[in-house]
């Protein structure tokens, strides 16, 4: 027999247990990965959280300046309103309203600004040069927005309810509440990073940030319920995604309107398409450097 034959026969055939063996190494590696990518997306929403409570600024504006304005608005302004044929006092009508639009603001405005700003300043830079992937930086400032945004709404509905006489839907409508709720906010998210990707500079970010949510706060039934607008504004509010997340947080939120149905598709299915058109524009447009600027 030639010396080869004889190391080949010395090949031992793998037994079952050495595949049951490797799977269960590959299960551990992915289970590994798994925790460390948690863990380190923990950190990344704990350090933005920080970041937004060290900056009083940003804490005011994001939670207490839509909290004021619920307050004024329906304190100031007498009278009611009438939606879905329900007669509503301007309390009840702007806590949602106001909440969606704060929930907008945490999400969007912040959080376009914060990456755009980042980006410039040479932020996002130096995150690239760590183990930390784009993935989970991108998904733990999201989800740290929306995290933020959740509290300034619960925020308005709590003042809503104790100090200006307002109604919280049954129980049977949180279902409806909590998916129209991270449905809304994760679309404004991405709508945030979209808009981040697309600023040329950080400096111009705000006003493109101000410029686009403003007007459509004002064809949206957020500060001036409208009963019978001009047929263009309706349009525009209806296939914009703040018109829908406000219908759906008040449908949802408010008991009076009982009869309305929690999950209005037409108004889903807007919020999603916004979700994906600013992921898609996000993922394809994101960019890690500041803008390279030409020398005069």
């Amino acid at each position: 027999m030639m010396p080869d034959e004889k190391a080949h026969q010395r090949v031992r055939e793998p037994a079952p247990g050495d595949a049951m063996s490797t799977s269960a190494e590959a299960a551990r590696r992915i289970i590994g990965r798994a925790r460390e990518t948690l863990r380190v997306l923990g950190i990344t929403i704990r350090f933005n959280q920080l970041t937004v409570w060290r900056t009083p600024m940003a804490a005011f504006f994001t939670v207490i300046f839509p909290l004021l304005m619920f307050v004024l608005l329906a304190s100031l302004i007498p009278g009611s309103v009438e939606i879905e044929g329900v007669m509503l006092s301007l309390a009840q009508f702007y806590a949602p309203a106001i909440g969606c639009f704060s929930i907008a603001s945490s999400t969007y405005t912040n959080l376009g600004i914060g990456i755009a700003f980042q980006r410039d300043d040479g932020t996002l830079k130096r995150i690239r040069s760590t183990p930390v992937s784009a993935t989970t930086f991108v998904v733990g400032q999201v989800v740290s927005s929306i995290v933020l945004a959740g509290f300034g709404f619960l925020m308005m509905i709590l003042v809503g309810v104790l100090a200006m006489d307002v109604s919280f839907g049954a129980a049977s409508q949180i279902p409806g509440a909590v998916v129209s709720f991270l449905l809304g906010s994760t679309t404004f998210a991405a709508l945030g990073v979209a808009l981040a990707a697309l600023t040329p500079s950080a400096t111009a970010t705000p006003a493109i940030a101000n410029i686009t949510i403003l007007p459509l706060a004002f064809v949206s039934n957020v500060f001036i319920p409208m009963d019978d607008p001009p047929t263009w504004l309706r349009v525009v509010g209806d296939v914009t995604p703040l018109k829908p997340f406000v219908s759906q947080m008040s449908n949802t939120t408010n008991p009076l309107l009982s009869g309305v149905s929690a999950w209005d598709w037409s108004n889903l299915g807007v919020m999603a398409a916004w979700l994906l058109a600013g992921a898609l524009v996000g993922v394809r447009f994101f960019r890690w450097l500041p803008p390279v600027r030409k020398p005069r």
